[in-house]
């Protein structure tokens, strides 16, 4: 178990509910640069990414999400395997997975009480983001700003804190330029999710970008350029809506699969995915998420 939290950590979900607020159970202390973690009951929880702690008996699922793979790669017995581990390491050699800065999933069993230092050197500005769901933990460099403040080059589609006394996600998309927010609703070492358009790097929004021109477009005169190939279309990327994914081929052909459950209560979502049966093939892939509340018709339990 303690060999999967060093490797770091981190999910993909989305429950359409407004946040409400409860008593936090993290309290941060500035003297030393650390947050305390009172957890009460059983439940989920997201913690920051590093924060090891000494609730073993307690710990029956540890969760971490990928964002460059959008897959989650875990366990909920005994220490994760040797392939897990090269997988987040690699999402940390990238630099999409940062400790104190993204998160993983925690279920305990019991009630359990311990204690997070934050990395004395903290740099959020080297954190990236890949396309579509992203887990983060609220840093104490992020007290006071608003997620627009930090939204360095990303463009935030969507945003959910993780309420753990309601065990329920909590929109604020609505709120991506109040400054308190995370610091009232999260708390410092709470988690949120964050939706972006295209891969990035937080960092502070403030300052000018300058970027030189884009390159032209391969066109002849008015006539774009003449493609072959099939075309994908994914009605959708929400583990709790049964989305469809639609293979047009290029002979006129079509396909078409749908998220399913499996045996054991996972759910397995539907992707396009390139193909080497000839150029611009396209075929269908999928990627799994385990259910916290099981799964139906397709989609996970909300």
């Amino acid at each position: 178990m303690k060999k999967l939290l060093l490797g770091l950590a981190f999910v993909s979900l989305i429950i359409l509910s407004i946040f409400v607020s409860a008593i936090l159970p993290n309290t941060y202390n500035p003297s030393d640069n650390s947050v305390t973690f009172n957890f009460e009951k059983a439940g989920w929880y997201l913690l920051p990414a590093g924060a090891a702690q000494s609730c073993d008996e307690s710990v029956k699922a540890i969760w971490i999400w990928l964002p460059t793979l959008r897959k989650y790669v875990g366990t909920t017995s005994g220490p994760g395997s040797s392939e897990d581990g090269a997988l987040i390491n690699n999402e940390i050699k990238l630099g999409y997975l940062q400790e104190g800065f993204s998160g993983y999933w925690l279920y305990l069993s019991n009630p359990c009480t311990f204690k997070y230092n934050f990395p004395q050197s903290q740099n959020g500005d080297t954190l990236k983001l890949a396309r579509r769901w992203n887990f983060l933990a609220v840093s104490p460099s992020y007290d006071g700003k608003s997620l627009n403040d930090l939204e360095g080059s990303c463009n935030i589609e969507k945003a959910y804190l993780w309420d753990t006394q309601n065990q329920k996600w909590g929109t604020i998309s609505n709120l991506l330029d109040d400054k308190n927010v995370l610091r009232n609703e999260g708390g410092i070492g709470g988690g949120f999710i964050v939706k972006v358009s295209d891969d990035c790097k937080l960092g502070s929004s403030s300052g000018s970008s300058v970027t030189p021109p884009t390159l032209p477009s391969d066109v002849s005169g008015n006539n774009p350029a003449p493609t072959k190939g099939d075309r994908c279309v994914d009605s959708g990327d929400d583990f709790y809506l049964k989305d469809t994914v639609t293979i047009y081929k290029q002979n006129g052909q079509v396909y078409t699969n749908s998220d399913e459950c499996t045996y054991d209560g996972r759910v397995q979502e539907q992707l396009c995915l390139d193909s080497e049966d000839y150029l611009g093939s396209k075929n269908f892939g999928a990627k799994y998420l385990q259910c916290p509340n099981g799964c139906n018709n397709g989609a996970c339990i909300q």
